[in-house]
């Protein structure tokens, strides 16, 4: 056992960054999705082994949810098997997979059938003025058949976004994902991909807005970025990730956040009990101020206390209306925002 721990810490020495330990001594982990991630920044590296190996060793306190994340392995102990299966996972490098911007109007070249030679795709928003007709008009034209332009079109919708993506590694071909958008502002993401014969496209869509944040790198394991709409605590939009699969494309974000321009702090009409992340119940007084988090779209809303903390209600729907921990959300909350 001490031998292991011997092992374990001097490979974190040498992988660790220093500036991180001021954090793990404060205990600022915020792990919510990934086993293993324990500080919540969407990739398993050296810094969550050390976080688990202090949990296990008595030198940090975790949360119960933080302490679930920490069996990496999944048998329902955490020792220091964890840390080494999260240091193991941190060496192995991903390798970025290929990502382009398909910008409208403009000409991208890459092999999208997947036989070695590099293909056209153009992605356009038309308008015929005379009959005031518009639509997206995508069209591949493929190196082994010059002739024969491959053409999709999306009707009564623009091109927000675009780019082309290597999805399936196993399938050989190419993504193009389509972000639309029509006059009632209703987002949809469309994925097409070449058939078998290529003279088509396979296509499945998602009713979600899709552009690449700046400095994005896409990891087949991480999925796309995506922003999907809510009415809890408001009409906003939540930070999420999809994927394309050889079936089809699916969200694949098991919780939502409220990017800082939409987690609009909201007054309390009257009080609130929420729960802690040490699970202990919490009573909001009215007039305090919340702001929304991050939630599930169906079961829970985390919202940011008055102190910082994170503090976790219910949700549940009915016609028309939302609650929270059974209160109408309008009654629950002063001038809470809604879309036109």
């Amino acid at each position: 056992m001490k031998k292991l721990v011997s092992i374990i810490l001097a490979a974190l020495m040498l992988l660790t960054c220093a500036a991180a330990l001021p954090a793990l001594a404060e205990g600022k982990t915020n792990c919510r999705d990934l086993a293993g991630d324990m500080n919540g920044n969407g990739v398993i590296e050296a810094a969550d082994a050390l976080i688990i190996l202090r949990y296990v060793l008595g030198m940090q306190e975790l949360s119960a949810e933080q302490i679930a994340l920490c069996d990496a392995d999944g048998n329902g102990t955490v020792n220091t098997a964890d840390a080494l299966n999260v240091l193991r996972e941190a060496m192995s490098v991903e390798t970025a997979a290929y990502f382009e911007e398909l910008r409208d109007g403009s000409l991208l070249f890459t092999d999208v059938d997947g036989d070695g030679q590099n293909d056209t795709i153009l992605v356009e928003s038309l308008f015929d003025g005379e009959d005031y007709d518009y639509w997206v008009e995508l069209s591949v034209t493929r190196a082994a058949a010059p002739e024969a332009p491959v053409v999709y079109i999306i009707p009564y919708r623009w091109v927000e976004y675009a780019a082309v993506a290597d999805c399936v590694e196993s399938d050989g071909r190419k993504d193009i994902l389509i972000c639309v958008d029509a006059d009632s502002n209703d987002y949809s993401t469309h994925a097409l991909r070449l058939n078998a014969d290529c003279s088509g496209f396979e296509e499945a869509s998602l009713d979600v807005y899709f552009e690449a944040e700046p400095g994005f790198t896409y990891f087949r394991s991480k999925g796309l970025p995506m922003e999907i709409r809510t009415d809890i605590m408001g009409t906003y939009f939540l930070n999420g990730r999809f994927t394309v699969t050889s079936e089809g494309m699916s969200i694949t974000t098991p919780e939502f956040t409220y990017p800082t321009t939409y987690a609009i702090p909201l007054t309390l009409k009257r009080a609130l009990e929420v729960q802690l992340e040490d699970g202990s119940a919490f009573a909001l007084a009215a007039g305090e101020v919340v702001a929304p988090y991050s939630t599930d779209r169906q079961t829970y809303v985390k919202m940011v206390l008055p102190d910082g903390r994170i503090g976790t209600a219910q949700v549940s729907f009915r016609p028309y209306t939302i609650y929270i921990n059974g209160i109408d959300q309008d009654d629950l909350f002063d001038g809470i925002p809604y879309a036109d």
